[in-house]
């Protein structure tokens, strides 16, 4: 997958400084533990509105 897009965000210097230590700590690139922890939380939220989904078809058809 390219890398094509620039994400920008705003944070708290304290945090940025030891997300930034822990990354060098583990040596890897920032970048790849911000879209690591960006794909899982688009998991989870996939997952939530699947559940949701089913919830609501069972619910549906419960009252059908």
């Amino acid at each position: 997958m390219s890398k094509e897009a620039v994400f920008t965000m705003k944070l708290e210097s304290e945090l940025r400084a030891e997300f930034i230590a822990v990354a060098e700590a583990e040596h890897r690139p920032a970048s790849q533990i911000v879209r690591e922890l960006m794909r899982g939380y688009i998991s989870r939220k996939r997952q939530e509105q699947e559940y949701q989904d089913f919830l609501r078809g069972k619910v549906e058809a419960g009252r059908a």
